[in-house]
């Protein structure tokens, strides 16, 4: 097992030897700094440095917390040998064969568990607990953060219920010390979240956002550590131990508090009292804001869409993005008030990505004298009449399909009528040399086939864009909802359509 970086990790390697009892077999999360490096380029590694959050799903069993007892009592070797030149790592290598985790499951039923807390193992875990909305939100998962509250106020209430049992001086000590590292956690967690998903609705129109997402996750939390604290105070041997053989394991508060998760059923959509937001209408906001910076920056990484994408196209397509949200609005089980927020944010959006793409237009090198005209200003009132033409026909019908195909029939027309008018001579977008497929083979597939994503018509596109959507909506698939605008290339690129999407999907409001 090996960790390769940047060489400021020499500095690590004590704390490293230290840690590693952390380790489980698979490394799965990159420091920050590795992350940053990694992510640099576009590349998200969704994994957690050291293992430091294997405690945290429901199902770490009596088998986990022994391996995780044999990582924590066994030697660690630091091998250099196949380092690249100025990019050393470390070499790990911790495989127990089942008669060691035999030897010491025996051993510990003999001997116990030392019942003190490995605060350096506690405050390791608790540093993951945090969210990355850097780099254009590409490595950030909103759908954790219903998890990472779980994970921490479960351990959390374990513990402080464990120190308030104690009135020695040393217990208070220890509790105090569990308080301020549980602040910290929190306070972090909190403001990473709020910063990344209350800044982006209020970069776009929905004021003291952060704010509330802010005080809704710290409200959220106290609400769970007061839920597992109850459940604590009139359930003793809630982890069924007290006849087991293994009661090493009362004094693992990692085992403990998954327990607790287990035996404690939170409610993830209801929203903690005087506060804005439930868990899941925060994480619902943070795909929402994830998926539309992705697709904002999209502008930025795709210099060849100002050329080719005119007021037609876009304006459909952002017709079928406001569609999207309507249907991820009223169908996802987002609360009222998340509702409205988002509603009020996404004008907003709107007016800011026709904005920078025609920050684009202008951006473009003026090589030659006729550049000026051909990377005119974008026309906003025409991307608008087109977009309210297809929503006016959606809020008619309720059908998105039907909509995007009338506001094709409406755009397509004024399209064709551009490109044969004086007035739009010499403006790239309309002209023949950037011409491409999207209104020409919008209702039928090309009969000349030159890559993968010329294979439909862009119709079909759309249909398969919907299609994928709507089933990871309907599945509870938060996590892999595709709200992109694109219907082109762009789609076979960043989407993989379900194998079983029905013939014909019924997109009702």
């Amino acid at each position: 097992m090996k960790i390769t970086s940047c060489s400021n990790w020499l500095s690590m390697l004590p704390t490293a030897a230290n840690q590693a009892k952390n380790i489980t077999g698979t490394l799965r999360q990159l420091s920050d700094d590795a992350v940053s490096a990694s992510t640099s380029s576009g590349c998200c590694q969704k994994v957690h440095f050291l293992g430091s959050l294997d405690a945290s799903d429901n199902d770490y069993t009596a088998q986990d917390a022994l391996e995780q007892q044999w990582y924590a009592q066994s030697k660690v070797s630091l091998d250099f040998s196949e380092a690249p030149e100025n990019q050393p790592s470390i070499q790990i290598t911790l495989e127990p064969s089942q008669s060691d985790l035999d030897a010491l499951r025996t051993k510990l039923r003999t001997d116990g568990l030392d019942s003190g807390v490995d605060w350096s193992e506690l405050d390791f875990a608790f540093s993951a607990l945090h969210f990355d909305t850097t780099n254009n939100m590409n490595c950030f998962q909103p759908e954790e953060l219903g998890t990472k509250l779980d994970y921490l106020t479960s351990r959390y209430a374990y513990l402080k219920t464990t120190f308030s049992s104690d009135s020695s001086e040393d217990a208070m000590e220890q509790g105090q010390k569990l308080n301020d590292l549980y602040q910290t956690t929190l306070n972090h967690l909190a403001s990473t979240y709020a910063d990344g998903v209350g800044g982006f609705l209020e970069n776009n129109g929905a004021g003291g956002e952060t704010q509330k997402f802010y005080d809704s996750i710290l409200a959220q939390a106290d609400r769970l550590t007061n839920q597992y604290s109850d459940y604590l105070s009139s359930h003793a041997d809630y982890a069924g131990l007290s006849d087991s053989p293994d009661q090493w394991l009362s004094s693992d508060d990692a085992y403990m508090a998954a327990r607790l998760r287990d035996a404690v059923q939170t409610d993830s959509g209801k929203a903690a009292a005087n506060t804005a937001y439930s868990i899941n209408d925060m994480e619902l906001a943070g795909k929402y804001a994830q998926q539309l910076t992705g697709q904002f920056t999209s502008i930025n990484n795709n210099s060849e869409a100002v050329l080719t994408e005119n007021e037609e196209s876009i304006g459909l397509d952002c017709a079928s993005l406001a569609m999207k949200v309507n249907v991820f609005i009223e169908q996802s089980g987002m609360g009222g008030t998340m509702a409205d927020t988002i509603n009020s944010s996404f004008s907003g959006y709107l007016e800011n990505y026709l904005n920078q793409m025609n920050e684009q237009l202008q951006a473009q090198p003026r090589l030659y004298a006729e550049d000026e005209r051909g990377f005119s200003s974008l026309q906003k009132d025409q991307v608008l009449a087109v977009f309210r033409h297809t929503m006016s026909a959606y809020h008619e019908s309720g059908d998105a399909l039907q909509a995007i195909l009338a506001g094709a029939n409406y755009g397509g027309a004024i399209y064709a009528q551009k490109r044969e008018s004086a007035e739009y001579d010499g403006i790239y977008r309309y002209s023949e040399k950037f011409e491409t497929s999207y209104w020409e083979n919008f209702s039928t597939a090309p009969n000349q086939i030159t890559s993968y994503d010329d294979s439909s018509s862009t119709f079909q596109k759309y249909d398969a864009n919907w299609s994928a959507f709507l089933v990871s909506l309907h599945s509870g698939d938060v996590d892999n909802i595709d709200f992109y605008l694109g219907n082109r290339g762009r789609l076979s690129v960043t989407r993989t359509i379900p194998q079983t999407v029905p013939e014909k999907l019924n997109i009702i409001a």
